[in-house]
């Protein structure tokens, strides 16, 4: 978590939103937004398994940066979301 951290910190606008993509169970994404406060940040992911973890993770943390986890499908040509200042994935 805290390489990934790092090389974020350096990459991603100073403030605004970032779309993660395939989110998985929120624990990258509940310690990403704790350390860059500035940043909105909005897991996705295809599975419903994941979003229900994702939500828990959020809830469990307290984290005020973290919107609700939203379904996305990578492969559509249609997403959910109209903005993003940045997207990310990992793996």
């Amino acid at each position: 978590r805290d390489a990934i951290l790092a090389v974020l910190a350096e990459e991603l606008p100073a403030f605004g939103t970032v779309l993660e993509v395939a989110s998985g169970s929120g624990e990258h994404a509940v310690h990403f937004a704790t350390a860059l406060p500035a940043l909105r940040w909005r897991p996705s992911d295809p599975d419903a398994d994941a979003l229900a973890s994702i939500d828990a993770w959020v809830a469990a943390t307290g984290v005020a940066n973290v919107a609700p986890a939203f379904r996305i499908d990578a492969a559509a040509s249609d997403w959910p979301l109209e903005e993003a200042d940045a997207v990310f994935c990992a793996n």
